[in-house]
């Protein structure tokens, strides 16, 4: 890895965590953001706003604001269902599809679910909490 001033530089592939999540088989679309909005990586297509992002930092805080307003990703919305018991973990559901957002300590992880194509709640949820812990752990 390169140096500069004596301190390793890690260039790590955000891209690479999407994929991880896509090969799961319990995701059909996913993205890493910033807490400030920003994207790091996302699937094909996956066109989440920076706007929604923030939303969703706040509402892992206070969730008053989606209980009452819903879950918008992608300009599209989803009813709020509930939030993980740490708060770290926000669920939601649009028809056949739904959405786990997870906090790591830096970032936020979207997965989005098609139970039409055979997708689980549930293991979608896990996939994505297991990568919001994972890189908690690693200082992200």
């Amino acid at each position: 890895a390169p140096e500069s001033e004596g301190f390793s530089i890690f260039v790590m592939s955000w891209q690479s965590y999407v994929t991880d999540l896509l090969a799961s088989g319990h995701v059909c679309q996913a993205g890493v953001y910033g807490l400030d909005g920003g994207l790091w990586a996302c699937s094909p297509g996956f066109n989440v706003r920076s706007e929604e992002v923030k939303k969703f930092v706040a509402a892992f805080d206070d969730q008053r604001f989606i209980q009452q307003q819903g879950i918008f990703l992608e300009d599209e919305y989803y009813m709020y269902l509930s939030a993980s018991p740490s708060g770290s973990a926000l669920y939601g559901r649009r028809g056949q599809l739904g959405c786990c957002i997870a906090r790591a300590g830096k970032a936020v992880i979207i997965g989005l679910y098609d139970v039409g194509r055979g997708h689980s709640p549930g293991n979608c949820n896990v996939a994505v909490e297991k990568m919001a812990d994972y890189l908690t752990s690693a200082d992200y």
